[in-house]
């Protein structure tokens, strides 16, 4: 087990909310920290506590001690480890604790590092700390094994954190015996400035992407997996194309559905017509090469690309489904989920907007992402959900 920074009295930061307590951030892996954890324990540091990173796997080489957190605490198990009964990380966190490490909250990234927190936490003679479940997926709690787990052991579950109401109530939906109260919802936000400052024009997108310039462009940049349903925007294209005979389909990223989407658009005859650009780092610079963000996922909770589309100003037809209409508001053109055909008739009905219509859609959004998502109503929410 590997410290950086152990021990190293930190000056308790009083005058804000948090000043004085311990929070812990307990993740599966150091190896690729998503932007919302990082973005959270940020806001958490900023609020005046102290913030101990503690990964069970991987080298977190994607923290940095004084910007994200005041010290990591590496267990360096194997990923393997993390499997099935999880007995060498729950061992881990519990030498851990009766080594001196305490805190006042220990915040669990997704469902194994909950698991292991409580089942290490449950049998101490000493105090343990209150354990949060960060639980950041739609589908986090549809498993009905994670659901028995929960309720056994709900009366060391001391909060819960989502991202969207809709996530919440889907939850409370699937396990009704959790207490309400101990929900807090904490939305992502976006660095809306410094990103639309590395977007590239439309001119130098469509260019980089190869796309033709007189072409309207309908994009899509997700993860290839069944929820996504980028097979649903692939079977609306052909409709698309009835009304609109220069439409160009731009798909960037990749996943366990893509070479079937392939294999469907080309039965179809319309490979020249769609381009597969696989993974591409920085997708987000791409998004003013696009007429139309469509987005067809029905599972997403919240989706930063959307964020990312908005702050491009690109237009974003979506699927009215999980997190997704709580995070773009009445700024998107939103339609039933699985429907080829819906997507599809809404991709169109945009395009007969005139020019100023369709400007004036982007900007409606583009002020909604700003003064909705932002970083203050992370703090403050995220500030209730660990306050003493």
């Amino acid at each position: 087990m590997t410290h950086i920074n152990p021990g190293i009295a930190q000056p308790e930061r009083q005058g804000n909310p948090l000043g004085g307590s311990h929070v812990a951030y307990l993740l599966e892996s150091g190896e690729a920290i998503g932007e919302n954890v990082r973005q959270q324990m940020q806001a958490v540091r900023a609020q005046g506590a102290r913030l101990t990173l503690i990964c069970m796997s991987g080298d977190a080489t994607n923290a940095v001690p004084g910007q994200d957190c005041d010290d990591i605490i590496r267990m360096g198990l194997p990923a393997r480890s993390l499997q099935g009964s999880r007995l060498r990380p729950i061992i881990g966190l519990r030498q851990l604790l009766r080594r001196g490490f305490d805190c006042d909250t220990l915040v669990c990234d997704q469902y194994k590092a909950t698991s292991v927190a409580i089942i290490a936490t449950s049998f101490r003679a000493t105090a343990s700390p209150r354990i949060v479940a960060l639980l950041r997926g739609y589908y986090a709690m549809s498993s009905r094994s994670r659901r028995r787990f929960y309720r056994a052991f709900q009366h060391r579950l001391g909060g819960v954190i989502t991202l969207t109401q809709a996530q919440k109530q889907h939850f409370l939906s699937l396990a009704p015996w959790l207490r309400p109260e101990i929900f807090h919802v904490v939305p992502n936000y976006l660095d809306y400035q410094g990103l639309r400052a590395t977007m590239l024009p439309m001119s130098q997108a469509r260019e980089e992407l190869g796309l033709p310039e007189d072409a309207f462009v309908i994009g899509c940049i997700a993860r290839f997996d069944r929820y996504k349903r980028i097979e649903d925007l692939a079977q609306a294209f052909p409709l698309v194309l009835n009304e609109i005979p220069q439409a160009h389909l731009a798909l960037i990223g990749t996943g366990r559905t893509e070479q079937a989407v392939k294999e469907q658009v080309a039965k179809m005859g319309m490979s020249e017509r769609v381009t597969f650009y696989g993974h591409k780092p920085g997708a987000f610079r791409y998004l003013r090469g696009f007429d139309v963000f469509a987005f067809p996922s029905v599972g997403d909770n919240f989706a930063r690309v959307l964020l990312e589309a908005m702050a491009a100003e690109v237009p974003i037809v979506a699927a009215d489904c999980a997190g997704t209409p709580e995070v773009v508001g009445s700024c998107a053109i939103l339609v039933p989920g699985k429907s080829p055909q819906a997507l599809a008739n809404a991709v169109c009905s945009f395009h007969r907007l005139g020019h100023q219509e369709k400007r004036n859609v982007a900007r409606t959004a583009y002020r909604f992402m700003t003064g909705q998502h932002t970083r203050e109503r992370l703090t403050d929410a995220l500030t209730t959900a660990l306050g003493k």
